[in-house]
């Protein structure tokens, strides 16, 4: 299995309130991978497991939807696993550019150590005003 489809999977089995629909799309290069139910919204969240050094592999498509989407409820969700200290750090969709520039250096929005607490990942998400 590839690093974000067991990404996906732990979200998945994580957010127990949210309807989660992965994304494939090869015609619609950008789309996140995962279209979130949560409270009354739909949110767009694309998932990377960024590198050992910290980076972070966002395509110019990626930024581009998430720069044209600026205001409406987009994140890229990131998993960095550094000598077995998983982090989960959370950034919106309108930070894209500067995660591909800066990495994991960039501040998150919202970051977590491991164990994850998915609860207060779907809070956030529910109460954040995009």
């Amino acid at each position: 299995m590839k690093p974000e489809q067991a990404f996906y999977q732990k979200l998945k089995k994580g957010m127990t309130k949210a309807k989660i629909t992965r994304v494939e799309s090869w015609v619609n290069l950008g789309i996140p991978d995962c279209i979130v139910g949560l409270g009354n919204k739909f949110h767009l969240i694309e998932l990377k497991v960024a590198q050992p050094n910290g980076k972070v592999k966002v395509s110019p498509h990626q930024v581009s939807f998430h720069s044209a989407h600026k205001g409406f409820p987009t994140w890229v969700f990131v998993q960095y696993d550094k000598a077995r200290k998983a982090r989960l750090m959370i950034y919106e969709g309108w930070q894209s550019y500067a995660l591909a520039q800066q990495g994991i250096l960039l501040a998150p929005a919202l970051e977590q150590g491991y164990p994850w607490d998915w609860e207060k990942v779907e809070e956030y998400l529910t109460m954040c005003r995009n």
